[in-house]
């Protein structure tokens, strides 16, 4: 079991209240045991920012009254049984303009 409870990532920000945020963001499609890509073991993993993006991938966002800009990345993924034990990772890119 894990020794730790997973969470969504949590990306925060600051800007002038209700100003427009335009976000893209590269998120993978696999983690790779022990966080390296070149492993041969991996899992599928579904990523998703909590805003859908427009047709070109751009996410709009507005910055709250309180001046913050909070981006969220969750997703699923499935365990088969047998698979290697381990931590799996891997980095994505959100970028804010």
């Amino acid at each position: 079991l894990p020794q730790f409870v997973p969470e969504r990532g949590h990306i925060m920000g600051a800007g002038t209240a209700n100003q427009a945020v335009s976000v893209t963001a590269s998120l993978p499609d696999k983690l790779f045991l022990n966080g390296n890509p070149a492993s041969p073991t991996w899992i599928d993993v579904s990523l998703n920012l909590d805003q859908l993006p427009d047709g070109a991938g751009v996410y709009a966002y507005t910055v709250a009254a309180d001046k913050t800009l909070d981006v969220f990345v969750g997703g699923d993924l499935t365990v088969s049984a047998g698979m290697s034990p381990g931590i799996y990772a891997n980095e994505y890119v959100v970028t804010a303009t």
